[in-house]
């Protein structure tokens, strides 16, 4: 495999909004890769889409990915007390 020139660059997207273009060689000289780590999910983020884009040039569209967050939490449990 040999690697693009120029090299790809690969970001994470969310929307409009750019999260992370940190990217670095990949198990192999000719890959890229981006890990994106989230610390924080809150209920306002139930189906969001996070898009991984590569490119390495102006005039292909970058070649994307993209994951959407699913949630599946447990009733949160709230104790109210009257004095």
């Amino acid at each position: 495999m040999f690697p693009g020139r120029p090299e790809p660059k690969v970001r994470w997207w969310r929307g409009e909004t750019l999260l992370d273009s940190k990217d670095e060689p990949g198990e192999f000289p000719a890959l890229r890769r981006n890990t994106l780590v989230v610390r924080e999910l809150s209920r306002a983020d139930l189906h969001a889409v996070f898009d991984c884009q590569a490119s390495n040039n102006n005039i292909s569209q970058p070649v994307s990915t993209s994951v959407a967050i699913e949630m599946h939490r447990k009733c949160i449990i709230y104790r109210i007390v009257f004095s």
